[in-house]
């Protein structure tokens, strides 16, 4: 009916050379209307054309072409994380989530004793601290979907942020015990 519609085809690319022929030139002149051209009408059953010679088309030169084959994309970016960065930032998460529980579990313990004051120390919160700076960290400076390594120039900062983590729970965890041997002696 005169139309292409782009659904009805399908497109695929073949590696591979592709020749182009120069069209043939016509014997007699070419005609162009002035007016506007008048599709062809095509009757239901149309009657065979025959030709008594076929057109011969002159000879022409063949140029070849030479596609190339596109370049593979490489996956490789360059961005890479540290598989130690890591774990030191998942350490100092648990580390910040035992510290939550032992003041939780501290508290109900000093609720319990009724002779025990009630102290409320913003220390025990001072490990979060450590822990969100740990992950922010990570967050901020890794690329997971590039390659995985064991070391980067991150490591040492967030080996850093989680040795202060632990050196917070295990003087948070002392502190209590201090207060009470010295409570024990008065």
């Amino acid at each position: 009916t005169g139309e292409a519609n782009q659904g009805n085809y399908i497109v695929t690319f073949v590696a591979g050379t592709m020749t182009i022929n120069a069209a043939p030139v016509p014997d007699g002149p070419i005609i162009i209307p002035d007016g506007p051209v008048q599709p062809d009408i095509i009757p239901d059953n149309p009657t065979p054309r025959t030709d008594p010679e076929p057109p011969t088309q002159p000879e022409t030169e063949t140029e070849t072409e030479t596609i190339p084959e596109p370049p593979t994309p490489k996956g490789d970016t360059g961005a890479t994380w540290a598989l130690l960065n890591l774990i030191l930032s998942i350490l100092a998460v648990i580390m910040a989530i035992i510290m939550i529980i032992a003041f939780a579990m501290g508290k109900k313990e000093e609720e319990d004793d009724e002779n025990s004051p009630r102290k409320r120390n913003a220390l025990k919160f001072l490990g979060l601290v450590p822990a969100a700076a740990a992950v922010i960290l990570f967050i901020l400076t890794q690329n997971l979907a590039g390659k995985m390594i064991i070391v980067d120039k991150w490591t040492i900062p967030t080996a850093v942020i989680t040795a202060i983590g632990i050196v917070l729970a295990i003087v948070i965890k002392n502190k209590p015990k201090k207060q009470e041997n010295e409570e024990t002696e008065a």
